[in-house]
């Protein structure tokens, strides 16, 4: 059976993606993941070969890892890894516009955020790929974390973030390509976010 992850399923596009998702794909296990309880509805009843299983997380190694272990157990072929966890800001800080107010604490919790927690998705969830098998992998960056594009500058953390994520993600799709001939990894803007469904639906 077709395996479908979505990680950081509590945020609103993730949860529109959930729900397109299972709109699209007639067979399938879709598997959210998040810190707190998914709220999303979802009829198993209106396709009993749609199945939806959820699974909450500290995003640890152990607990991911942990989760990747059980779902090896189920004989799954994974179609989609997407990961929707992301930071702009939080109650304390705002998006700098000033030098003056980068924190440190907030650039660390950016990089823990946008860059390094994908990236652990993808290195931990790897463990389930499968030669024959064509997988997506997806994460959601954003269009200011391009160099070429940043004309305003600002936003220091978020920009920084997306930035290191394209390149962790650059470097992964050419790691993975030399092991799985079918493996697309893509970072995906959330300006196009509803071009990005469709396309990584289809496959």
């Amino acid at each position: 059976m077709q395996l479908y992850i979505v990680c950081g399923a509590s945020s609103e596009i993730a949860k529109a993606y959930f729900t397109a998702l299972k709109n699209h794909i007639r067979c399938g296990h879709i598997v959210t993941i998040s810190r707190g309880e998914f709220t999303a509805t979802f009829d198993e009843t209106a396709n009993n070969e749609i199945s939806h299983q959820h699974f909450k997380t500290d995003y640890s190694d152990k607990s991911l890892s942990g989760i990747a272990k059980e779902l090896a157990s189920g004989h799954y072929d994974l179609t989609q890894l997407m990961i929707f966890n992301g930071l702009l800001h939080d109650p304390e800080h705002v998006p700098e516009r000033k030098l003056e107010q980068i924190s440190e604490q907030h650039f660390i919790n950016s990089m823990q955020t946008n860059a390094l927690l994908p990236i652990r998705c993808v290195a931990l969830f790897s463990t389930l790929l499968k030669p024959q098998v064509a997988t997506v992998i997806c994460a959601l960056s954003a269009r200011v974390g391009s160099i070429s594009d940043n004309k305003l500058g600002g936003w220091y953390s978020y920009r920084a973030s997306k930035a290191a994520l394209n390149m962790l993600f650059k470097s992964a799709a050419i790691e993975l390509s030399r092991r799985y001939k079918k493996m697309p990894l893509c970072v995906i803007s959330p300006r196009y976010h509803r071009y990005a469904i469709i396309k990584a639906v289809s496959g």
